[in-house]
């Protein structure tokens, strides 16, 4: 087992340094078991970050208006005058539900950043078969023999992993189920903050058309 998972390791980092075939969406649940249609869906971006909150909430809007859905940005929304990145006290929560409805919303999308960590990994140079016989054992072991690999000394890489969440609801629904989708995604150390909003938004988008949302 060891051996097996020497070069799982191995194939894992190599995997990580290439980047090949990486998706950001890690959970994707629909919390209820039908589609909707939406006319007008809020998307919001919670965060302190307003570069990359503002390209967010513009790429998801544009994937919502791919599949007929008008998208509206909250931070071009400036009459709804709620902050985003501080906790809201119940009387901001209910001016805000109040101004939504008004303003003739039926949805909202609300992605936030619930963890960002740093993390150390080891890109080995190699994998070789190993000779350690401390790896085989007797005759009898070696029956069921499976390759065995050592991994070549390596170099450490550092950065940082960022995990968010993003949520679907229904504005006309009341009550407490009004949660329509729920979603996790993961990026690690995105080089191109422009291009890392654009797949996150049309991984999400395409998630909810499959599961929640009924195109247009």
């Amino acid at each position: 087992m060891k051996s097996n998972l020497l070069l799982l390791l191995a194939v894992s980092a190599s995997f990580i340094m290439t980047g090949c075939g990486a998706s950001y969406l890690t959970q994707s649940k629909a919390v209820v078991n039908s589609k909707k249609s939406y006319s007008k869906i809020l998307v919001v971006s919670r965060g302190k970050n307003e570069i990359a909150r503002s390209l967010l909430e513009q790429d998801i809007a544009r994937a919502l208006e791919s599949h007929g859905v008008q998208g509206v940005a909250y931070h071009k929304e400036s009459g709804i005058g709620v902050p985003v990145d501080v906790e809201l006290t119940e009387q901001q929560v209910a001016i805000l539900k109040q101004k939504v409805i008004d303003d003739g919303y039926d949805g909202a999308i609300i992605t936030h950043l619930i963890n960002a960590e740093e993390y150390k990994e080891l890109i080995p140079a190699g994998v070789y078969p190993s000779t350690d016989p401390n790896f085989y054992g007797q005759w009898g072991y070696y029956w069921t023999y499976y390759p065995v690999y050592d991994i070549a000394p390596g170099t450490a890489v550092t950065g940082t992993r960022f995990e968010l969440e993003s949520a679907l609801y229904d504005i006309r629904s009341t009550g407490s189920n009004s949660l329509q989708w729920l979603g996790r995604f993961k990026l690690e150390d995105p080089e191109d903050i422009q291009k890392a909003t654009a797949q996150y938004a049309k991984e999400l988008v395409s998630a909810m058309m499959e599961k929640s949302i009924s195109s247009r």
